[in-house]
């Protein structure tokens, strides 16, 4: 499965660049678009390998993420609401559309850097999806107790990232 890169949106490809879609971010088409672009195409005796693009960004490491939540049937019903409000924070970003008046409360930022801070340039690319999906189980279950995005961000700020 092909995630934030491809250039389109058809079977097995999640890409919102290529003009063929109207979805904001690839995190967006995996959330709305799994059970027609990826679930025909999973087989229980196939392994599903998940591609991006180098150095991938937070919409391609949620777009992982919510298919691996998907795959395993975790992503249900009770945390719906929740996980939208995810994609859509991660779509805005990936738009440019986020705004930054606060930079302790914007949780694309903190995101952002706290990659930037953890995960040296001689890290993998898995080392880096690794901790942005930790990063995002962190932000569902702070989202999960009620809290906001800006209470998420502000548990994410780490030493390193907070002398940045």
């Amino acid at each position: 499965v092909w995630l934030d890169v491809g250039n389109r949106a058809n079977s097995r490809v999640l890409d919102h660049h290529g003009g063929d879609t109207e979805a904001q971010s690839a995190s967006e088409l995996v959330l709305h678009q799994f059970d027609r672009l990826v679930q025909p195409y999973i087989s229980v005796n196939k392994e599903i390998i998940l591609v991006s693009h180098t150095t991938p960004d937070l919409d391609a490491i949620c777009a992982i993420w919510l298919i691996q939540k998907t795959i395993n049937g975790m992503l249900t019903a009770n945390i719906g609401t929740v996980v939208e409000q995810i994609v859509q924070i991660v779509s805005e970003n990936d738009q440019g559309l986020v705004q930054t008046n606060q930079l302790e409360t914007c949780w694309p930022i903190i995101f952002r850097q706290r990659l930037g801070t953890e995960i040296p340039r001689l890290e993998t690319d898995v080392d880096r999806v690794d901790l942005g999906i930790h990063l995002l189980e962190q932000t569902l279950d702070t989202l999960l107790k009620g809290e906001s995005l800006a209470d998420a961000s502000m548990r994410l700020i780490t030493a390193p990232v907070e002398s940045n």
